[in-house]
Formats: structure tokens, sequence, C-alpha cells
């Protein structure tokens, strides 16, 4: 990371100056506009108005590409996300109840699914893409994404099969 921010500011300096290079370099946080909620990605798939991660990835920046940390309280930040996207290897969503499930919830593949689609249109790679589940802080499991769902779905059919008709 530190050797990215220092690749990254030292590109930006000419163009913007040493000062606001590093702190673009060093953005990590981002998430959606004050004031509003959501990545959109929900009424782009309900629609089905797109054709490729490109097309998600779009929507996704429009709507997440806003910095947040020291200094900046959700500042326009397209350009920083992409940069730190591009980098990404690993996605990783920190599940911390279980009243709702990967299936149940569109928060999971606005926010998770999102990040993924994005990595792939920006960096050409597929991100090893995971969950944290810290419903019980005192036994914390990471699954992949594919173990998570297939947990997730033999659960719906244990308990389908269980239940009178």
């Amino acid at each position: 990371m530190a050797a990215h921010a220092r690749a990254d500011a030292a590109r930006l300096a000419a163009e913007i100056g040493a000062e606001p290079a590093w702190r673009r370099a060093t953005t990590r946080i981002f998430g959606s506009k004050p004031g509003t909620y959501g990545s959109v990605l929900l009424q782009l798939l309900d629609t089905r108005d797109w054709r490729e991660n490109g097309d998600l990835a779009d929507v996704y920046e429009a709507w997440g590409g806003y910095a947040y940390g020291r200094d900046l309280g959700g500042e326009s930040a397209r350009e920083a996300m992409r940069d730190c996207y591009k980098r990404i290897e690993l996605a990783v969503k920190n599940v911390d109840n279980r009243e709702h499930d990967i299936f149940d919830s569109d928060d999971y593949y606005q926010y998770h699914g999102g990040m993924v689609a994005t990595v792939r249109a920006l960096s050409g790679r597929e991100p090893a893409a995971y969950l944290g589940d810290s419903s019980d802080p005192s036994r914390v499991v990471t699954r992949s994404l594919a173990e998570e769902a297939r947990r997730v779905f033999r659960a719906r059919v244990a308990i389908r099969a269980g239940s009178p008709r």
C-alpha cells in the first residue's frame, strides 16, 4: 500500500501539486455522496439496463466514488477510487448478524457485488470474494462467496425439506 501511495503521488504531483497528490494517493475510504444512501445497482439490475461489468462499474463509481477520512467529508473522488480498485485482489464483506443472509438483502450484491464487478471492469481480473461472519464475535468465520452461497442454499433446502406440506 505504501509503495502504491508513493508511486501514485509521484505520478500526480506534476499535475495537481505535491500535497493534493499525496492526499489523493492515500485516500482509501469511499462511499455514497453525503446525504444519499445506496449504490443504485438495485435499480439498474431491476430494469435490466446493463450489458457488461463496465455498466455496473460506472454506476457503482458514480454513486460510491466519494472520499471520506481526515479532512474528507464526501468529496467526489472517482479517479482515486479507480486507482485503488484497479489493485484490489480480495473483496471482503463482513456479516455481523444472522437475521438475514446473502440472498435476503440487496446490500450484499449492491455493495460486495458492485465492488467485484468494478474490480473486474477496471483491472480485467477476477478478485477473490469472501464473507467474514462475525455474528458470533467469539467465533469469527471466513468463507469464500461460493462457500457461503452453498451453505445458505443447503440450509434453505433443508428447512423446506423439513417443513410440513
